[in-house]
């Protein structure tokens, strides 16, 4: 196998979540990581075998993640009406006068 591209480009994450030494983001068997509600899968992640099978098993573990995050996110009253789990619009609207 030729590995090529391989090396993570997560320098932008650092101090956001943890990474490995090899700057992939290091993630639970849910594919969390150490941030809440922020997810990985695939080759970014510490652990990936990096074979097209396995990424694409990371990521569908990763939206089901996702989509749990959000329903107990909405069930806990985290989410505003717009299902806007991180304020945004409401930044948005302040910013703009709205």
């Amino acid at each position: 196998f030729a590995y090529t591209g391989l090396e993570p480009r997560s320098s932008f994450l650092q101090g956001i979540v943890a990474l490995d030494a090899g700057g992939h983001i290091v993630t639970d068997l849910m594919m969390r990581a150490s941030r809440p509600g922020l997810f990985a899968a695939g080759d970014i992640r510490a652990g990936s075998v990096r074979l097209l099978a396995s990424v694409a098993g990371d990521a569908a573990t990763a939206a089901i993640s996702a989509v749990r995050y959000l329903q107990t996110a909405r069930d806990n009253n985290k989410i505003d009406r717009e299902g806007d789990v991180f304020g945004v619009a409401e930044r948005s609207r302040s910013a703009s006068g709205r």
